[in-house]
């Protein structure tokens, strides 16, 4: 008998390499606060290829989506980010400051690492409802301010 855990590992393994590329993708492209629109668009079409429904521009900010899954039992809502910030440029794998650009963007938050994390969490999740072993509606809301990320899990819908 295959235990929890196992399964868990043998779903991570199916989905790492593709979690890990959209990582490094949003690293090579560090886009700043509410001007995430190559990565907004690299994480929109993966939900897409992985059959969830996507809502753009959700409370007014035009990188804010929704990826949406599942229409019965508890609402499941994951949070991601995927902003850099400014003045954080730095050289993948470097474990020492070194800028790719002076006083460019970064991503020393390693929100190009939440963000994706994420979606690995709810791609996992979307497996587990397609196989019968979970029921719920999963919302993975992305660029959201407080109050309203929270309306959208709680209401469920936005």
């Amino acid at each position: 008998m295959v235990s929890q855990l196992e399964r868990v590992e043998n779903s991570y393994d199916q989905f790492e390499k593709e979690i890990i590329q959209l990582a490094d993708q949003i690293w090579e492209i560090p886009e700043t606060r509410f001007k995430e629109f190559e990565s907004m668009k690299i994480l929109t079409t993966y939900f897409k290829q992985q059959g969830f429904e996507v809502e753009t521009g959700i409370g007014g900010i035009e990188t804010a989506f929704v990826a949406k899954y599942g229409n019965e039992g508890p609402v499941i809502g994951i949070l991601g980010e995927y902003d850099a910030l400014p003045g954080l440029s730095q050289k993948a794998g470097s474990d020492v400051r070194e800028p790719l650009v002076n006083g460019g963007n970064g991503h020393g938050c390693g929100h190009n690492l939440l963000g994706t994390a994420g979606v690995g969490a709810v791609v996992h999740l979307k497996e587990l409802i397609d196989k019968g072993e979970v029921k719920g509606r999963i919302y993975s809301a992305v660029r959201l301010r407080g109050r309203f990320l929270i309306r959208v899990i709680i209401r469920g819908n936005t």
